[in-house]
């Protein structure tokens, strides 16, 4: 449809380009040309609304009716003699979200001829999740031929059904019945989102995976093992590594190798740090290996988010350093203070490594010294908003801290200031300190008070 509408238009500039040139000579020829031009371009397909849908009164009604979730002032609409109508109605019923018009909504999908008004139907059964339309929509998903329909009503099913529904739809008999491979997925994707699952469905989703199901299907099935937290993937892990391996599309095979971060094995572990240190991976498969790669803590992954901090593509380095700072063990505080003095590194990565050894280092008062002198240095805002996240891991930069909340001019730096202000403040064994030094409690608790009432007077204030 795009297409078409710019065709038009560019249709209509080459033949204005054309009057300006011939002159008057022909030109009641071509303004004839033209004003059919704009006719023809003023044809709309029967679903397109008006640039201003408030110039329909119809549609402004329904929209009205949709705003104040009034039921029974938007019911009328369904039946009415417009499609255009309808379909705003039944998408108006997906925002209200009530049981109570589900009947009429049932009739619509039964009954209607148009395709995208009874997909908008079935949506809106879908959006008000009642379980109640479960046999209704299973009888609708075997009747109904169109796909595009069809694939409204099983993402309905997914959203609204129980274990019934799913072990309806993960039944290979019944997916090679309704020959709808991304309907499929996208209903056990959605049953799983509402955590309903069954080993069935996790082997049907494998089975999309290893056959020519289209690239919907399979991004759904792959998103599924990505997001699934309950299904158990110890039985299916040489299978999925199979499929990873296999897959050349790399927005699927991203999503699955995130999934791995759920099957812990030293077979997994060893994958996934081969598929992260294999030139000419894509950068973002790269990335979610590491996320992967963190939980399998059995084997020490900090080894192999030690090695990539300087890798080639920046967004895999911040993201080894983001996990070392938030799962890495104690012990490999160290290296990364190493890894810190040897190399030339991102300034997020540096500050992450900082944050990193902080947060674990016994005796922290040197680096703390070391990382204030990068700040006072730096003339990088994001930099030093960085730098004090690191320092806020420690208990001892509370005055700095405080004080460049205070008087630090830059939003990014005073947000990051109050974030490490913060984070010193929910520290337990700060707290109890403070508690036992009245001296200590007594300048702290002014810092927060002059602190924070400078940020609710900044809060009326605009960035200059």
């Amino acid at each position: 449809m795009e297409k078409f509408y710019l065709t038009k238009n560019l249709f209509s500039t080459v033949v204005y380009n054309a009057i300006r040139k011939v002159g008057n000579a022909n030109f009641h020829v071509f303004m004839a040309l033209w004003i059919a031009i704009l006719l023809v371009s003023s044809c709309k397909p029967s679903h397109e609304q008006a640039a201003n849908v408030f110039a329909d009164t119809v549609l402004f009604e329904i929209l009205k009716a949709q705003d104040s979730r009034n039921t029974n002032d938007l019911l009328p609409f369904l039946a009415s003699e417009n499609v255009l109508y309808r379909k705003q109605a039944a998408l108006a019923f997906a925002s209200v979200q009530d049981s109570a018009a589900l009947e009429k909504l049932y009739n619509l999908v039964s009954t209607e001829t148009d395709s995208i008004v009874c997909a908008a139907a079935a949506y809106a059964i879908g959006q008000t999740k009642a379980k109640s339309s479960e046999d209704f929509l299973m009888a609708q998903i075997e009747t109904k031929t169109n796909k595009f329909v069809q694939t409204y009503l099983l993402e309905a099913l997914g959203k609204s059904g129980t274990i019934k529904g799913l072990d309806f739809v993960s039944n290979p008999e019944n997916i090679v019945k309704i020959a709808n491979n991304e309907g499929v997925a996208k209903c056990i994707y959605r049953y799983m989102l509402q955590g309903t699952s069954n080993k069935q469905s996790v082997v049907s989703m494998l089975t999309m995976l290893e056959s020519e199901s289209g690239y919907a299907a399979k991004l759904f099935a792959a998103h599924y093992f990505s997001r699934n937290r309950t299904a158990d993937l110890t039985e299916h892990t040489d299978r999925l590594i199979k499929i990873i391996e296999n897959e050349k599309n790399e927005h699927v095979r991203m999503a699955l190798v995130q999934s791995l971060s759920f099957a812990k094995s030293e077979k997994v572990f060893k994958f996934l740090k081969q598929l992260i240190e294999t030139t000419g991976t894509d950068y973002r498969t790269v990335v979610n290996a590491l996320s992967a790669i963190a939980f399998q803590t059995e084997f020490e992954p900090e080894s192999v988010l030690l090695n990539v901090l300087n890798h080639a593509n920046v967004n895999v380095g911040i993201r080894a350093a983001e996990l070392l700072s938030t799962k890495g063990q104690a012990k490999f505080a160290e290296n990364a203070l190493d890894v810190i003095q040897q190399n030339k590194l991102n300034y997020r990565v540096k500050a992450l490594l900082f944050k990193f050894y902080v947060k674990n280092s016994e005796s922290p008062s040197e680096i703390n010294q070391k990382i204030i002198e990068e700040y006072n240095a730096s003339t990088e805002n994001y930099y030093k908003a960085a730098l004090l996240s690191a320092l806020g891991e420690c208990v001892l930069n509370y005055e700095f801290i405080a004080s460049e909340l205070i008087s630090a001019s830059p939003f990014v730096i005073k947000t990051a200031a109050a974030d490490a202000f913060a984070a010193i403040r929910a520290n337990t064994k700060f707290m109890n300190k403070i508690q036992q030094q009245t001296d200590i409690e007594t300048k702290f608790n002014d810092y927060v008070k002059v602190a924070f009432n400078l940020q609710r007077i900044l809060a009326f204030c605009k960035p200059p």
